[in-house]
């Protein structure tokens, strides 16, 4: 009986990493050897086996009840898998809708909680290792323009292209996040100073100049005007966000189409720099 003890416990929790296959040749090889034993045994076990028949029949008693032991090894290894599996699936959903939930519902860029998000990070790596950052404040030129004679759903389509253009852009350390109605925030980490951040920022105003966008308008054509700001050691969000938004008031006043970086460099294209501005946020003045 200790043998049979042994036998239920080990072939039942090796039930829970067989497959029904091997299950099956496991327990038939089991059956033979226990036979084998049985009959070979000098002294009758403890168990009926005075007779061929009786000890066939106890044979078959042990073989049935190994036989239940791994069938419900086998039910808890289906369970186990059904329930990893449905770990996985949670886990791909919960993933899904975290990055939904860090995404604006019309261009897919982040949110303005998600780009926020991106900014503290960035400042904070800014105030204990002292590297390089910069912001960058877009703002489509003449947007409602484009609303009044194409129509909304071309302004989505735009907003949405340009996103993508953007995207393609920038670099891969790069965030783009949806500030409010056509406007959108990037944060340039590692921007290594205000010539490469200008860089970085003119590359995309280009990019966006130059695309082909008459494919959702004849004679459409769209530009942005870019409000550059150089993050320093102990500066607040709202401060940097601050100089980035009068920068981007700058290249407004200057002529649209242009970067303009910390509101006292001369903007990028052939404007003349303008004297500084006590000017409230520009958010959705087109």
């Amino acid at each position: 009986m200790p043998l049979a003890a042994v036998l239920f416990i080990v072939f039942a929790f090796a039930a829970l990493r067989m497959t029904p296959r091997q299950l099956l040749f496991a327990w038939a090889g089991i059956t033979v050897g226990l036979a084998a034993v049985v009959s070979s045994l000098e002294v009758p076990p403890a168990l009926p086996a005075a007779t061929p028949l009786q000890a066939a029949l106890s044979t078959i008693w042990v073989s049935l009840s190994l036989g239940r032991c791994a069938l419900l090894g086998l039910y808890g290894a289906r369970l186990r898998r059904e329930l990893v599996q449905r770990g996985r699936e949670l886990a791909d959903a919960t993933g899904r809708l975290e990055r939904l939930a860090m995404r604006d519902a019309l261009t897919g860029a982040l949110n303005r909680r998600a780009i926020m998000d991106a900014l503290d990070t960035a400042l904070a790596s800014v105030d204990t290792t002292g590297g390089p950052l910069a912001v960058a404040l877009v703002d489509l030129d003449h947007f409602k323009g484009i609303n009044d004679r194409f129509g909304h759903p071309v302004g989505d389509d735009v907003l949405r292209r340009f996103v993508t253009v953007a995207a393609r852009s920038l670099r891969v350390s790069d965030r783009i996040g949806r500030w409010g109605g056509e406007e959108f925030l990037v944060v340039l980490p590692a921007s290594g100073g205000s010539d490469a951040a200008r860089a970085v920022a003119d590359r995309l105003r280009e990019a966006v100049a130059t695309h082909p966008w008459t494919e959702f308008g004849e004679a459409l054509q769209v530009t942005v005007s870019v409000g550059v700001a150089l993050a320093r050691p102990g500066m607040t969000p709202g401060e940097l966000l601050a100089r980035a938004d009068l920068s981007l008031y700058r290249a407004k006043r200057s002529g649209r189409d242009r970067v303009c970086v910390d509101g006292g460099d001369t903007p990028s294209q052939s404007a003349v720099t303008l004297p500084a501005i006590d000017a409230p946020g520009i958010g959705g003045t087109g």
